[in-house]
């Protein structure tokens, strides 16, 4: 019931993908489209999603989980993708599912960095019938802040010193260098489209349903995702907090169940159904 092949985006580039099918039939069909994380997030998630997409399809719901261009098993290399160039890969996996599978409802499932582009595509994309997103990054300039530290970290540990500080890295990336980060070189013009977005200074006017889950170790909340759904202009919207690891941030041999998570998001999907 899984099937890997290569689809085309909107640019004739080869894209990477594995259909999870539903295995019972639904009174609609309903296609999930997974967009990643980037960067050692993804690596570190991978088993949970082949987990929740197996779940899902248990369900009834299909699964199309990818790889966007210069990322995975994708055409291209990671250092030529933009976030535009994410987005626009979303929007074809839009259109591969919508004339493959011709489902009733499409909804983007996004972690992380990929929660984010799943808000920012489903703005333009009035073929998703709704946006799920788990714990998805609110402000990417700080994010990406964060993970220059890992140069940093890396410099101390080969050179005993810092050679280039952060304000050193960030121009270096401006001027059309590229900066190292576990692996991956972190380059413009993605960086520079990236530092701008913030989801809690744009306006969201959505005409789909949003799922927002915060994924979380601590029962508090976070202040800035609790706004930013606060701040969405759409009437069918829901936020709630999952008390479980952060399984993104380490790869692990075995990963406790997110039961509750894979339950209440299926859940909430087929009650669109319902709409």
């Amino acid at each position: 019931m899984e099937h890997s092949f290569f689809f085309k985006n909107n640019k004739n580039q080869r894209l990477f993908g594995i259909l999870h099918a539903a295995e019972q039939k639904l009174t609609k069909v309903i296609t999930i489209i997974y967009c990643s994380p980037i960067f050692e997030e993804k690596l570190h998630s991978h088993r949970v999603l082949v987990n929740f997409s197996r779940y899902a399809a248990s369900k009834g719901i299909h699964v199309l989980r990818f790889d966007y261009y210069g990322d995975g098993e994708s055409e291209g290399l990671f250092e030529e993708a933009s976030i535009e160039s994410r987005i626009d890969d979303i929007e074809s996996a839009v259109e591969y599912v919508k004339n493959q599978v011709n489902p009733s409802l499409i909804i983007l499932l996004g972690l992380r960095l990929g929660g984010t582009l799943a808000v920012l595509a489903g703005k333009s994309l009035p073929k998703v019938d709704g946006i799920v997103a788990w714990s998805p990054i609110i402000d990417v300039k700080q994010y990406l802040y964060e993970l220059l530290r890992i140069n940093l970290s890396y410099q101390l540990t080969v050179h005993k010193k810092i050679q280039y500080n952060r304000e050193a890295l960030i121009s270096q990336i401006m001027s059309g260098e590229s900066v190292n980060i576990e692996g991956y070189e972190l380059t413009n013009p993605f960086f520079n489209e990236a530092i701008h977005i913030n989801l809690l200074t744009s306006a969201h006017q959505f005409d789909q349903p949003v799922f927002v889950c915060q994924i979380n170790e601590k029962q508090v909340l976070d202040k800035m995702l609790q706004n930013f759904v606060d701040s969405l202009n759409v009437e069918n919207k829901q936020f709630k907090n999952f008390e479980q690891s952060r399984f993104w941030l380490t790869q692990k041999r075995i990963y406790s169940p997110c039961t509750e998570l894979f339950n209440s998001t299926t859940k909430w999907i087929l009650s669109l159904l319902r709409r």
